[in-house]
């Protein structure tokens, strides 16, 4: 695996303390440069031949931004006076006299009449080789800000108007108004016209060009490895059955070391993202603004640094990813198999999520067969190393969820919901989780899947201890008869309140009451603690049926105590028991839970009279 430069530009390093020095006639540093000279710009424009370009210095700008410089240049030449700067151009090297100046970086709006860019400077980018000698991984600012929202859509009704992209988009730095980072083309392979067309504008607030892509190819050859200043690579977020992969171009080679890009792709500092090559299938020119159409090929390194000007990587050694098996069966057509292999680094935590609900709506929706509508049957599970699986059980009817609806809205459900609960489980504030692997084995279940529960009856609304009450449920299936569910419930005996709380409904219902009188156990002190929580949730398919009684109890260490007499609990209360003591409001003293075969919507919540002897009647 090596990294070479042209042969015109002469790479040597002298060692002292065991830090290098950059020979300086490798570089021309910006006090070096001024307006009016020239100079060759090298990029891939077509598979992986890497043809020259010209430009001029119209000048630099001091601290364009914060602490940070660019270099205005103008390019010129027969490829460039075509397509202008194409996005997937970053990072393509600039020199001088045989010297390098920097990447070229920035663009200047759309539909410009002249192809003026921006350059980070080299001086710049060399520093990012100083980075890679602390690599403590840092979480970005956002991830304490995602953890509560994502525990908020799995378990509150703030569904309709959730948006998983905003996240995304959130990670993503602002851009002035007229200058803005060289967009980056996010290529992504098998992906769906209809997924395609739904994405494409909400991706162009990202920074990133979302471009439908061929698949990354393991040749049976020994791959070439060998890298240039100015060839096309990838940063991979997922790669297998469905690939998707940020291309940018190679600025500057030490050895088996890379710079790349001239600006960040997430800004994430020090990361752990496998680095793959890249052909440039050609060059589509636009007056708006071009585009490499890109093709990522095989992974040879491993990104390690996503910093403000650019990005460093390493040939050689792989890093570590997330294995995800998907496995669909549909009456309708044969078994499909799917697989895929997630980026497995720290500070993608915040936007894997996405990357995982896109590859699972595309995977979905390549085994339809149509526009029809199919609920979906999941069963699942999230491996974690030194934990308890995290079940994925669940039954998916279809509901609305962010901007997709219509038919398939199954799918959308289905992959957010695994989305957001992967989400939660690695931007949690208890700990760094070791994902070893994701198995989904989902079956398509023709029609419209959902029933309301329409009305509830009871036989008695006066009840003794030990008595037993039927309760009767009307289900209302969308399209089909109503019918009725019967079922028989024994009162508590030891039941010492004069009043008791019957709660029916199905999961999203049941839940919201859950919240609004039972917050504390809501509220988590560690991280097995959440993974209890999360295996704790019903089935959207399920009718809960609980009873409930007033409780002075207490969440102490993510387990329920109930009772607790009051002298206990103030003392409970003002030690905090190290800050894990969450009183409780009610008690569920018996629950009964039955499946179905649709989602369930609706519930209901009923107060019952506990009578104690003959003479309350």
């Amino acid at each position: 695996m090596r990294c070479i430069m042209s042969k015109k530009i002469l790479l040597f390093f002298l060692f002292i303390i065991g830090s290098p020095l950059f020979a300086a006639t490798e570089f021309m540093f910006l006090s070096e440069i001024t307006p009016g000279m020239t100079g060759m710009g090298y990029s891939a424009f077509e598979h992986d031949r890497i043809e020259s370009f010209q430009f001029e210095v119209i000048d630099i700008v001091y601290n364009y931004f914060p602490s940070r410089d660019i270099i205005l240049v103008k390019l010129s030449g027969e490829l460039t006076n075509r397509t202008g700067v194409a996005s997937g151009m970053s990072g393509s090297p600039l020199y001088i006299n045989n010297k390098l100046i920097g990447a070229l970086a920035y663009r200047f709006g759309v539909f410009m009449k002249e192809p003026i860019a921006g350059v980070t400077p080299i001086g710049e980018m060399l520093q990012i080789f100083d980075k890679e000698n602390k690599r403590d991984l840092e979480s970005t600012s956002v991830a304490a800000q995602l953890f509560p929202k994502m525990m908020d859509y799995l378990f509150a009704d703030n569904r309709a108007n959730f948006n998983l992209l905003d996240f995304f988009i959130s990670t993503n730095h602002g851009q002035l108004e007229k200058i803005q980072s060289i967009k980056t083309p996010l290529i992504m392979s098998g992906l769906q016209p209809g997924i395609y067309r739904s994405l494409v504008e909400k991706f162009a607030s990202t920074g990133f060009e979302l471009q439908p892509a061929g698949s990354i190819q393991s040749s049976t050859s020994p791959p070439d490895n060998e890298l240039k200043p100015g060839s096309a690579v990838g940063a991979v977020l997922v790669s297998g059955d469905f690939d998707i992969s940020a291309v940018g171009t190679v600025t500057y080679c030490k050895g088996d070391q890379i710079l790349a890009f001239g600006h960040p792709i997430f800004n994430s500092g020090p990361v752990n993202v496998p680095l793959a090559k890249a052909n440039i299938v050609t060059t589509l020119a636009s007056h708006y603004a071009s585009d490499k159409f890109a093709v990522s090929t095989d992974i040879i390194g491993n990104i390690r640094q996503d910093r403000s000007s650019g990005i460093m990587g390493i040939l050689g050694a792989k890093p570590p990813m997330i294995p995800m098996q998907v496995k669909v069966n549909s009456p309708l057509t044969e078994p499909k198999q799917f697989s895929f292999n997630l980026v497995k680094d720290r500070s993608a935590y915040i936007s894997l999520p996405v990357f995982t609900w896109l590859t699972l709506v595309n995977t979905l929706e390549a085994t339809r067969l149509g526009n029809a509508d199919f609920g979906l049957e999941l069963q699942g599970s999230i491996s974690i190393n030194g934990h308890a699986d995290v079940l994925l059980n669940n039954f998916y009817a279809g509901s609305s969820t962010g901007f997709y609806s219509g038919a398939g809205v199954d799918i959308a459900e289905a992959a957010y919901d695994i989305a957001m609960t992967l989400g939660a489980l690695l931007v949690n504030p208890f700990k760094i989780p070791d994902i070893e692997k994701i198995e989904l084995n989902f079956t398509a279940i023709p029609g419209k899947n959902f029933a309301v529960l329409d009305r509830v009856y009871f036989d008695k609304k006066y009840v003794k201890l030990g008595d037993e009450l039927t309760v009767i449920v009307h289900l209302k299936p969308y399209h089909r008869e109503s019918y009725i569910i019967e079922k028989r419930i024994q009162i508590p005996i030891g039941l010492t309140d004069e009043k008791i709380t019957v709660i029916i409904g199905g999961n999203k219902e049941v839940t919201q009451w859950d919240m609004q009188t039972n917050q504390a156990r809501f509220q988590l002190d560690d991280f097995d603690a959440l993974v209890n929580l999360l295996n704790r949730r019903p089935k959207n398919n399920e009718i809960i049926l609980q009873l409930r009684k007033e409780d002075s109890g207490a969440v102490i260490h993510g387990k329920d105590f109930h009772d607790i007499p009051p002298s206990i609990s103030r003392v409970l209360d003002h030690e905090k028991v190290q800050t894990s003591f969450n009183p409780l409001r009610e008690k569920t003293v018996s629950e009964w839970i039955f499946s179905t075969q649709y989602g369930i919507q609706g519930g209901r919540k009923f107060d019952l009279t506990v009578l104690r002897s003959a003479v309350d009647f």
